[in-house]
């Protein structure tokens, strides 16, 4: 069985390397540290019917102002800065802790109707966020769910370096396309740069 690593860095360079086999965590760790990978960087596995994307990025903005903004008022501030993509956030059941599950509806003139997301877990002290994408047609025929975790950790000039991971948890041994993950890595990043964005011109919001 070949499992395939790829790591893709800044500046546009590619690496992929494929393992045959990929013995362990250990090693996969050990050729990142060859690699002296340095934020930002993303870097793409896939493993029988998971697809797992990780990427890590530098932000000037403090962790628990983006966590505050980006993740505990995200039904709130989400729809108010991207209102021509997101129509609104509700939390369909729970109080928005563990075990709540979230519902965003998009506008009409976006490709998906509506996503639901499960939050399984939120850790409010170390800024650690998990949740899962459980329903809606942004999986269409191929994925049964999409889990991703998010984490912002302190930099030492008081900004943040944010961590985030996304598994793709395909049906039967459909992979995902490089295409889709770059889909969505974008339009993640889209909106972590619309909200740091507001929150550097509003230094007193969520401060």
């Amino acid at each position: 069985m070949i499992k395939t690593l790829k790591i893709l860095c800044k500046l546009d360079f590619h690496l992929y390397i494929d393992v045959l086999p990929l013995v362990s965590f250990h090693r996969f760790l050990y050729i990142i540290k060859v690699c002296h990978l340095d934020p930002p960087f993303t870097i793409s596995l896939h493993i029988m019917g998971v697809t797992s994307v990780s990427q890590e990025f530098l932000c000037p903005i403090a962790p628990s102002r983006m966590f505050k903004a980006l993740i505990i008022d995200s039904k709130n501030l989400i729809p108010k800065l991207l209102p021509q993509f997101i129509a609104s956030v509700e939390v369909t059941q729970g109080d928005g802790g563990a075990g709540s599950i979230e519902q965003v509806n998009f506008t009409e003139g976006s490709h998906f109707k509506y996503v639901k997301h499960r939050i399984d877990e939120l850790d409010q002290d170390n800024f650690v966020c998990k949740y899962t994408m459980i329903e809606g047609d942004a999986l269409g025929d191929k994925l049964e769910s999409i889990a991703y975790e998010v984490k912002f950790e302190a930099a030492s000039d008081g900004s943040s370096i944010c961590k985030m991971t996304s598994n793709y948890n395909s049906i039967g041994e459909f992979e995902v396309k490089e295409e889709e993950i770059l889909a969505g890595k974008n339009s993640a990043m889209g909106i972590y740069k619309v909200v740091e964005a507001y929150l550097l011109e509003n230094p007193n919001v969520y401060s």
